[in-house]
């Protein structure tokens, strides 16, 4: 029976597997025993960190679950929902299956680099390339390129929704490309659920299943990717009940200043009000920079990498592959939220990662370099 299944399973994909299991387990070991560098120097969960109310929420359903008091699990500790609405959820279930502790972070953590390994080698890269980015993932620190495991694990660390949302993002992706419709659906909702910020994406999403539908007019793909995706509307069903009939989309604080620096009108008054036009012209050098005003290399590296982007999902649609496409749409989408909501830090590392991936499958598609395999995958048959 032992050989049998052995025999199963692909050693080779095991070994890489199990080594970047190893080493992002080794580094987040790392990062625990050194918790006091947690984001913004303070321990994980201190007061007036958001993290504290989130795990404090989590905390609250988990009574109420244990309770069988479903009526105030599903309210989520508010009417209208103001916080990240799916991460008290999140934290409230993985209270339930680890207890209150960092156990089931730790398992997103370790299997976050196994994830993003998989999307890099579906997306056509070659298995070696894919295992080096992902060892380089974890090792080195860019942040403003999203490339850095260390950013991530310390912002999940520090219960921020970012790292989670862009967990299921990954898992939705993989799963699409995989052609599992619906589950990929019910993922790429999550994504939202735990970050509303990344509507953006889902919306491309949406866009993706509708084109799909349009050149194979097959019906029933379009119904199972749209029922899984229609899980997201339970977060305005939820502030439509508790709310006594408000309809908020998503939360309250999405128009409040902390989050939304830059309002849409303000750029057609850029060259008609000084004080606007400061504002618009700091927001966007720390768009550009991720916030690291004093380093010069954000501002080369990422302006090229946006313009190329830009350059190449427009100018040179008719040569993009769909996935380059797709992908491209996903970065994309995200930066033109930071062009108007908190853009540095935490709040910049997975768009600019979604920039970094666009622009490697741009350099493998057109300039063919040489560690490279051609893509050769599709969705349709």
């Amino acid at each position: 029976m032992l050989k049998i299944f052995i025999k199963k399973i692909d050693l080779t994909i095991f070994t890489k597997i199990l080594s970047i299991v190893i080493l992002s387990s080794i580094y987040i070991i790392y990062i625990y025993y050194r918790r006091k560098a947690i984001e913004y120097g303070y321990p994980p969960l201190e007061g007036a960190m958001d993290g504290l109310t989130h795990e404090g929420y989590g905390r609250i359903l988990t009574n109420h679950l244990m309770n069988l008091n479903y009526y105030e699990y599903f309210r989520g500790n508010e009417d209208i929902f103001y916080t990240m609405p799916g991460l008290q959820y999140l934290l409230s279930l993985k209270n339930i299956v680890f207890g209150t502790n960092f156990n089931g972070v730790f398992l997103i953590l370790i299997f976050f680099p196994v994830i993003i390994y998989f999307v890099i080698n579906r997306l056509g890269f070659n298995e070696r390339f894919s295992l080096f980015f992902i060892f380089l993932f974890i090792l080195i620190k860019i942040p403003y390129l999203g490339f850095s495991y260390d950013h991530f694990a310390r912002g999940a660390l520090t219960i921020y929704p970012g790292t989670f949302s862009a967990f299921f993002f990954f898992i939705s992706f993989l799963l699409l490309l995989n052609k599992k419709y619906f589950i990929s659906g019910i993922f790429c909702s999550l994504m939202v659920f735990i970050r509303p910020n990344y509507f953006p994406i889902f919306f491309v999403f949406l866009l993706y299943h509708l084109y799909l539908y349009l050149i194979s007019y097959n019906f029933k793909r379009l119904v199972l990717g749209i029922i899984g995706m229609s899980f997201l509307l339970l977060i305005p069903l939820h502030n439509l009940i508790y709310g006594n009939g408000n309809f908020v989309f998503f939360t309250s604080s999405a128009f409040i200043s902390a989050n939304l620096k830059v309002e849409f009108y303000e750029y057609f008054y850029f060259f008609r009000d000084d004080e606007i036009k400061r504002t618009i012209i700091t927001h966007l050098l720390n768009w550009i920079s991720t916030g690291e005003r004093n380093n010069p290399f954000p501002y080369i590296v990422n302006s090229f990498l946006i313009f190329n982007l830009i350059f190449f999902t427009f100018i040179m649609i008719k040569k993009n592959n769909e996935y380059t496409l797709l992908f491209s749409l996903f970065a994309l989408s995200q930066q033109f939220v930071l062009l108007f909501y908190s853009n540095t830090e935490r709040y910049a590392y997975f768009p600019w990662l979604l920039v970094l991936i666009s622009n490697l499958l741009i350099f493998k598609n057109y300039y063919k370099l040489f560690f490279f395999k051609k893509i050769n995958i599709k969705i349709l048959k």
